[in-house]
């Protein structure tokens, strides 16, 4: 049983992996084999954003930059509460963890399109280490959920100390005489809209992003198409929570449980785009759908 918090919460995370799942099936219905490259592309290069954002943020709170920051000083932000995750190894130059349960393969799978789900699966992490990391780690995933043949994901993370000198040895790990954790106090702990609404505005942003590269106005059409069927999806959707919860659909029910504002003007993250079309296509597909269909009296 999941309390009201924990609903919400997971109704974002519910929309984060409709996205995914809409512009990588719209991206390969559109551009063919060769979206499948494109998508892992996109993916990879969010991971490694995050990772690399994550890192500078580190160094300079003075945190040691190996693996046990950060998967243990971490994200920043707290998990969906569906997710369970079994931890094997924690150390500061291995990480192994197995997920049981995760609601991004739950819902693929049960949309038919595990294979699509498999792209994200594998790079996400390994983008992130490398990231994180500056290369210099590694990311081997062995078993999936959006596998058939697997019931959980495996997980090992490596970043040998014996492979970085200089600097990087200097701020990854601790010397004789250091203490061995992280050398200051975990960072602020953010929301879980937070984290999410980041996720969902750099998942879309990296996707258009590699679409418009790779496949030109093709790709972006792509990518327009996938965000009006999101909005077909999600506002029945939205409505169905409300009424669940015995709420008024209105512009404060969709900010607890969509992962970013009916504005892009409202939220500045969105000046991090490098396509500088990003907002605009996202309040023309969807925004304004949901704005329209949701908030109308």
């Amino acid at each position: 049983m999941y309390n009201i918090t924990e609903i919400k919460d997971q109704n974002q995370q519910d929309c984060l992996s409709l996205l995914y799942l809409h512009l990588a099936g719209s991206l390969a219905e559109c551009c063919g084999r060769s979206a499948a490259g494109t998508v892992r592309e996109a993916i990879r290069r969010m991971g490694r954003d995050m990772g690399s954002s994550l890192r500078k943020k580190h160094v300079a709170a003075g945190v040691k930059t190996n693996l046990r920051s950060l998967y243990g000083v971490g994200l920043e932000y707290r998990t969906d509460p569906r997710m369970y995750e079994e931890v094997l190894a924690d150390s500061e130059e291995v990480c192994l963890w197995e997920v049981r349960t995760c609601p991004m393969a739950d819902l693929w799978n049960r949309a038919g399109a595990g294979e699509i789900g498999l792209w994200y699966c594998e790079e996400f992490q390994r983008g992130l280490v490398t990231g994180y990391t500056g290369g210099r780690g590694q990311m081997n995933q062995s078993t999936f959920l959006t596998c058939r043949r697997d019931n959980h994901c495996r997980f090992s993370a490596y970043l040998r100390a014996a492979n970085l000198d200089g600097e990087q040895r200097r701020e990854s790990f601790p010397f004789p005489g250091e203490e061995t954790g992280p050398s200051a106090p975990p960072l602020k702990d953010a929301t879980f809209a937070e984290g999410i609404g980041l996720q969902f505005i750099k998942m879309y942003g990296c996707l258009l992003e590699a679409a418009r590269e790779r496949h030109g106005d093709e790709g972006v059409c792509a990518v327009a198409l996938g965000l009006r069927r999101l909005a077909g999806e999600v506002t029945p959707l939205m409505k169905l929570h409300a009424a669940h919860t015995r709420e008024v659909c209105d512009e404060a029910f969709l900010r607890l449980n969509f992962p970013i504002a009916p504005d892009v003007s409202q939220d500045p993250r969105w000046l991090d785009c490098v396509d500088p079309d990003a907002p605009r296509l996202m309040q023309i597909n969807l925004l304004n759908a949901l704005k329209t269909e949701l908030l109308r009296r």
